[in-house]
Formats: structure tokens, sequence, C-alpha cells
């Protein structure tokens, strides 16, 4: 339940979660590789060991104010997905960036049931079409606990540029972006290929910087329909406790839209790509950190 009111120069919103889970199956936490069975044995470790749990907390309560220059600054408690700072005009550049590219890194967790918000600020400015985003806050808990309420132990930094591109029968959009996070939780085992004694000495907190950029492209014909592609890509450095953080990802994709007016048809081929490591005992952690404040949920994930 929320209330809120929107002018051209001022907004601001308060928005109240109630959320349940009923019934959770008891037995969906095996020991060993098994691990967590599914996403019922994932809200009943996370919440306690709790068949049946329920939680009333405040989502958001944001106000947010327009600047001199095209500026505009958001505070308090609000979602954020990254990516999405530029509404593209084009339907197929939108429907690309929004399945694709929007928070492919820092997001609210929307398939979740309790999902998550970020308290902090986001500061924006438009040049022409073009956007610039700060973002500079720290996650809620949430996610697959019932209490939203609190925060994370974690910081988030968050700068992009996007500049949409339109050409006669072409359109895309391009954006270059960096991620600082900041990990200071104390007693979180880290997920990675060494031993379990060997991580349960590492006490270090993680620092990661995570640089990259997209871009999205849409070519319009009469007879031959629509061609489309997409590149991601983004590299990692700084500190994985007491490893060094060195990672990297891709993600490439092509696409044709034929001009079969009926079933609309849409035939995608792509690539997805993330380092890993393989090697337990040098003083690198390759495996890439695939999303920030998703991962922040109840512990540092490493995919080996």
């Amino acid at each position: 339940m929320g209330i809120g009111q929107k002018g051209e120069t001022f907004e601001w919103k308060i928005e109240g979660v109630q959320d349940a889970i009923l019934n959770l199956p008891s037995a969906a936490v095996q020991s060993g590789r098994l691990g967590q069975l599914g996403l019922g044995g994932t809200y009943f470790a996370a919440n306690g060991n709790a068949t049946t749990t329920a939680s009333g907390f405040l989502k958001q309560a944001y106000a947010a104010f327009s600047l001199p220059a095209h500026g505009s600054i958001k505070l308090g408690r609000f979602t954020f997905l990254d990516g999405s700072e530029v509404k593209p005009k084009d339907k197929t550049v939108a429907a690309l960036v929004n399945t694709r590219i929007v928070q492919r890194l820092i997001g609210d967790f929307g398939f979740a049931a309790v999902q998550r918000s970020f308290d902090g600020m986001r500061l924006g400015f438009d040049a022409g079409s073009s956007n610039f985003t700060l973002f500079a806050a720290r996650p809620t808990q949430g996610v697959f606990q019932i209490h939203g309420l609190g925060e994370l132990d974690v910081s988030l930094l968050y700068g992009a540029y996007t500049h949409p591109v339109k050409a006669g029968n072409n359109a895309g959009e391009f954006r270059v972006f960096a991620i600082g996070y900041m990990d200071d939780r104390a007693g979180v085992l880290k997920t990675d290929n060494r031993s379990i004694a060997a991580r349960t000495a590492d006490t270090n907190q993680i620092r990661i910087g995570t640089y990259g950029a997209d871009y999205v492209h849409v070519l319009h014909t009469e007879r031959c329909g629509q061609f489309d592609f997409l590149v991601w890509g983004a590299f990692q450095n700084g500190e994985w406790g007491r490893l060094a953080q060195r990672a990297d990802s891709f993600v490439g994709e092509l696409g044709w839209q034929p001009p079969v007016g009926v079933a609309n048809p849409w035939l995608s081929a792509g690539y997805s790509f993330g380092s890993g490591d393989s090697n337990p005992n040098d003083n690198v952690h390759g495996t890439f950190f695939p999303d920030h404040a998703h991962a922040a949920a109840l512990c540092p994930v490493s995919v080996l």
C-alpha cells in the first residue's frame, strides 16, 4: 500500500509492504552437494528454518526534486535498476534494453517474494537526449529474507553515461558504466574454489570495481524486416578477501524479425561468457561477480 504525488518539479512516495510466506517445505534443504532444493528450501533457510513467516516493512520512502541544468535528484529509500536511465523511443530497442541490459548487475530482485530497495541518492542530468546518472546507496535486506526493513552492510556506487542513437532507419543506445561494490559484512563465508579452511580463515572484506559498456542497435527495412544486435562487456578488479579480483564477462546477440505481420516472429542467437577460476592455489579470484545487489542477498556469490 502506498501514497505519493508527482508534479513537474517535485515527486514523493511512501510505500509499505506486508509479505507472508506460508507452508515452506522443511525437508527441502539437504546436506552436502544437494543443498537447497529449489526456492522453497532457499526461503526456509533464509528465514531461520521457519515454515511460515510474515513481516511488514517500509519498502519505499523518497522525495525527488528537479535541479538546474536539466538535473534531478532522488533521496531516500527507492528501487533502482541499472541500465534504465533512459527510456528508448524505438520499441525494438526498448525491448532489447529492458530484457537484456537493464538490471544485469543492479536490480530489485523482482522475481523474489520480498524484493529489494536501496537507501541512498540518485543524481541525474540530461544533456540533450543523453543522460548522466550517479547512484550511491546501501541495499536493504529482503529478497529471500522476510524482513526487508534493515540494511545490509554493503555499499554501492554507480555511474553511467547513456546516449541514444537515431539516424534514418537506424536506432540504438550506447552506455558506459562503472560500479564500486564494498562488502563489509562480518562472518559471511565467501563462496569460491578454495578449501573450507582457507575460506573460513579469510576474514578480509570484498572490494570490487566493475567497468563496462554496452550497445544496442536496430536496423528497420521495408522488405527484409528488422535486424538487431547488441554487445555488453565488463571487467573487474579489486579484492576478493585476501585474493586479487581479476575477472571479465561478455554478452553478444544477433536478431532478425522477418516481415510476417500475423505471427511477428523474432529469431535470435546469442553468446554469453563469464570468466571462471580453475586454480584454487593462486592469489587471484578469476570468477566474474555477476550481480552486485542481487548477490548481496545472503552471501557473496561466485559461480565456479
